[in-house]
């Protein structure tokens, strides 16, 4: 995944893959409410989400579909701010999930 790209050490990647954990969402299942506080990473292991309402500020963007291999959430682990964005299940998807507890 792109955002753990540039971790060069090979034991801290062994423990971030041994940190993530499987959530399985069902098709129409809210995964993130936007505003919520963000202590949760996600990669799209299976299925798909979409990505909408997506807002910062007064600037709005366009709806996005993600897919496998795809992430969301990586703000929560860098920053602590609130969710930017509602994200929900469009199928019956598979995300493997990175606590901030965990990444820190």
């Amino acid at each position: 995944v792109k955002f753990l790209a540039d971790l060069e050490d090979d034991g801290l990647l062994i423990k971030v893959a041994d940190a993530l954990a499987t959530l399985n969402f069902n098709e129409g299942e809210k995964i993130i409410n936007k505003g919520d506080v963000g202590e949760v990473f996600y990669i799209v292991k299976e299925g798909r989400v979409k990505v909408h309402d997506i807002g910062f500020g007064d600037s709005q963007y366009v709806d996005q579909i993600l897919g496998p291999g795809d992430f969301f959430g990586e703000r929560a682990l860098l920053t602590g701010e609130p969710r930017a964005a509602d994200i929900t299940a469009e199928v019956a998807s598979v995300c493997l999930c990175l606590s901030r507890e965990n990444f820190e």
